[in-house]
């Protein structure tokens, strides 16, 4: 079997000119042609990515404000959507070095990351920054009808590493991180704890 992707771009610093390359993973047809491709943080992974150790905010492959998604497109997009979260760098566009991550989140703002294979999970770490405080909420689910963790978050500025337990079963699960509270949250990566540290 050959393995086909489909590569396309998403918008990021909230202007339709700066834009991150992607790609997903197709599935053949019987008729020969290929399904939809769904939107995940997969890539060229050719799966699930492994439930175990750190990755960057910037894989997110949902994120809305409280008020949803919404078009970067239209006539003072930035002004317009200046309560919704982005992806940005802490450097130029041209700064290949400069770190990726989740700017703005304010209270509803949800992060979503598709998918992770779990095993053996007991806890999870995020590093955050902005003024803001509150709490995340980490789900599977993206309507948050269960939350698996909480954490407090109170920043000032400087990016700052929480930790707190969670409770998922293994197997193959999406993530959603939900900031409630006050201020701008900026969102840099998360990590999993395994039972075994």
């Amino acid at each position: 079997g050959e393995d086909f992707y489909i590569f396309y771009h998403r918008q990021t610093n909230r202007t339709s000119y700066a834009r991150q390359a992607c790609a997903e993973k197709l599935v053949r047809t019987k008729d020969g042609g290929f399904a939809q491709a769904e939107v995940t943080s997969c890539g060229l992974n050719g799966g699930p990515l492994l439930g175990e150790g750190r990755y960057e905010a910037r894989i997110a492959c949902n994120l809305w404000s409280k008020d949803g998604a919404a078009r970067i497109d239209t006539f003072l997009s930035k002004w317009k959507l200046r309560k919704h979260p982005y992806f940005t760098q802490n450097g130029k566009d041209d700064d290949h070095e400069s770190a990726q991550y989740i700017a703005n989140m304010r209270s509803g703002a949800v992060a979503g990351f598709k998918y992770f294979r779990i095993k053996g999970l007991a806890g999870i770490q995020i590093e955050v920054g902005g003024k803001c405080a509150g709490t995340v909420e980490v789900s599977t689910v993206s309507d948050f009808s269960s939350v698996n963790a909480c954490l407090p978050v109170q920043t000032q500025g400087k990016r700052t590493e929480l930790s707190a337990p969670i409770a998922i079963d293994d197997g193959v699960h999406a993530l959603y991180f939900r900031f409630q509270g006050t201020g701008a949250m900026d969102f840099y990566s998360f990590a999993f704890i395994s039972d075994c540290n």
